[in-house]
């Protein structure tokens, strides 16, 4: 699996704040605490483990209210892609929260 060089932890103060920041947004929830829990996650598997038919629309919404917190989720499309049942492949990202600078 490729990472990132620059891949920083969250502080547990950060992530309560921004936990906090999601509002009583159930989806939003279970979506942030999948990826901070499961870093470089597919795509796949947050929406069928972390409840999300649209990942992307989810993490828009989480970024718009973790940042001001100075964390933000991350995604990438990685060297290896993933091969699907019909032998095409998949533009599928990695996710991770990591801190970034206000």
């Amino acid at each position: 699996m490729t990472t990132s060089t620059n891949f920083k932890f969250i502080s547990r103060e950060k992530l309560e704040a921004c936990k906090k920041s999601l509002g009583e947004a159930k989806q939003l929830h279970s979506v942030f605490d999948f990826i901070v829990n499961n870093p470089f996650s597919l795509t796949h598997e947050i929406a069928a483990q972390g409840g999300s038919i649209n990942v992307p629309h989810s993490v828009k919404k989480i970024r718009e209210r973790i940042e001001v917190h100075g964390v933000s989720i991350i995604n990438y499309l990685p060297a290896n892609k993933v091969q699907n049942r019909f032998g095409n492949l998949s533009p599928l990202h990695r996710w991770y929260c990591e801190e970034i600078e206000k």
